[in-house]
């Protein structure tokens, strides 16, 4: 150990508190564990309780020349979870600073620190009454609404784009003063928490997808409930009529029909939600036509859709007459739902479905956590950590224009390799603005079975390769694609790279992250 990590660890101690400095070997090895292969070593576990300690942390880091990681709940599965893109690292983990700092039910908004999580907000909202709703993910209850922010994920309600409406940062910068992005930086002012634009350059972009500070508290706009909701499921028979119901749901965005976030998935997705791989009816990796074949036997299409309808009983007919009329004639079925209707359903694997994607699109909460262990012999636990169960998945995302041309290429991109590589091809689309999808390729495998990290990374790499091909980038890096950066033109890595300087010329936070 050198000089400068041992004087770091004695003086994290003395800031922090021994017990909350951990180094303990089985606990630093789980944090050097995600769902797929990785060799990167941590020093230690730094687990402040409040801000201040936060910036004491970060002023040791910087006084030392000892980076740190930070992260939230640490739940970024598929991406990298805890895991830091370089060596040496100590990881600080913010999940201490678990406090709902304020919530107010008239501007309807809410200020959580990074250790709240989904579940917590959720459980909150519901004890103030239920008349406020938030956006959740599509990942674990126990993962945090601000961390999901910081790596611009969405939801699927009126509210899904995340970073678009987050506001009032509170961010610890790598000499550990303390900045507030927007009104909230500017003392006394009574919209600090509902308007970001204050005079001048607007900040809070600068702290997503980026190592160039440690946010410590966010603003999260909610959502009022609806009188009604009802959403619309779509059976689709193939890729021809894929794309024109991407195209007419373009329409339907773009002239305020529907203003939640629409979804589209494949058989091979959606029939993860309801069962794991079929062992007993064939060896990996499961073709597509026995694939469309189980999801036909389940009351499932090849292809799926799924878009609520919000506002009172009046407004949802209008928009659901709407809906049907542009849709009718592309789609095979359309089914429209709400509470009522699926609590008179009979049970099945489409109802199954049907209420989990329901209970998104409503402010509920969702574990897809468990559709990693597609592969795993064992049934999922009821406590899913997929680092710990040596599951594997992986993202391979991509932002694509809305258009059904360019969603139908890139998931036949897709599929060829995921398939050629023996997985699963998993492909499904979201919209949280009105002109892109966001396409998500994933797959699982069993970490236990010997070749498969290599097979996975592989087939990440070239899916990622092709898609860029076709001029579709990603919208959000892991540890497995933080090289994809190197793409961006060189005057746009420069300006990132002087704006990391000037903010953090020691290079102690999160090296190597984004920028």
């Amino acid at each position: 150990m050198s000089a400068a990590t041992a004087g770091a660890l004695r003086r994290w101690r003395a800031a922090i508190g021994d017990a909350h400095v951990v180094t303990d070997a089985t606990a630093l090895a789980a944090a050097e564990t995600t769902t797929y292969r990785t060799a990167q070593r941590i020093l230690a576990l730094l687990r402040p309780a409040d801000v201040a300690q936060v910036s004491a942390c970060v002023r040791i880091a910087s006084a030392t020349g000892v980076p740190v990681y930070p992260v939230s709940t640490g739940r970024n599965w598929g991406y990298g979870s805890r895991v830091p893109p370089r060596d040496g690292c100590a990881v600080l983990d913010l999940s201490r600073l678990d406090r709902i700092l304020d919530y107010d039910e008239e501007l309807c908004c809410v200020t959580v620190q990074p250790g709240v999580t989904q579940e917590r907000l959720h459980r909150f909202l519901r004890e103030q009454g239920g008349r406020l709703w938030m956006d959740g993910t599509g990942s674990t209850p126990h993962a945090g609404p601000l961390g999901n922010t910081m790596e611009r994920g969405f939801g699927l309600t009126a509210y899904g784009d995340h970073v678009g409406r987050a506001c009032a940062y509170e961010v610890v910068l790598a000499d550990g003063e303390i900045l507030h992005t927007g009104y909230r930086g500017w003392p006394g002012s009574r919209s600090a928490r509902v308007d970001r634009w204050s005079p001048g350059p607007q900040l809070d972009g600068l702290f997503t997808q980026s190592n160039f500070g440690v946010v410590t508290a966010i603003t999260i706009p909610l959502m009022p409930a609806p009188e009604l909701t009802q959403t619309a499921m779509f059976d689709i028979a193939g890729d021809a009529q894929l794309a024109t119901a991407i195209d007419a749901m373009r329409a339907l965005q773009l002239d305020g029909t529907v203003r939640s976030a629409p979804w589209f998935g494949n058989h091979y997705r959606v029939i993860g939600v309801v069962m794991r791989f079929p062992w007993h009816r064939t060896a990996p990796p499961l073709r597509p036509e026995l694939a469309a074949a189980i999801a036909a036997e389940n009351g499932l299409a090849p292809w799926t859709g799924y878009a609520a309808l919000y506002g009172s009983a009046a407004q949802v007919a209008a928009s659901r007459r709407r809906l049907l009329a542009a849709m009718r004639g592309t789609v095979r079925r359309i089914e429209v739902f709400d509470d009522t209707t699926l609590a008179a359903a009979p049970i099945s694997a489409r109802r199954n479905v049907q209420v989990a994607i329901h209970r998104a699109y409503t402010g509920g909460l969702l574990n897809a956590a468990q559709r990693a262990y597609w592969r795993k012999r064992d049934p999922a636990p009821a406590d899913a950590d997929p680092d710990r169960d040596r599951v594997g998945f992986i993202f391979v995302n991509t932002s694509l224009p809305f258009r059904g041309d360019d969603v139908v290429r890139a998931q036949r991109v897709a599929a060829e390799v995921i398939l050629d590589h023996g997985f699963e091809p998993s492909f499904s689309c979201h919209s949280i603005r009105e002109r892109v999808l966001q396409g998500l390729s994933t797959f699982a495998w069993d970490r236990d079975v010997p070749g498969d990290d290599e097979r996975a990374l592989a087939a990440h790499d070239e899916v990622a390769r092709r898609f860029i091909s076709n001029g579709w980038y990603p919208f959000r890096l892991g540890l497995h694609s933080l090289h994809l950066r190197d793409h961006a033109e060189p005057v746009q890595r420069r300006t990132v790279a002087a704006i990391k300087a000037a903010l953090d010329p020691a290079g102690i936070l999160a090296p190597g992250r984004y920028a």
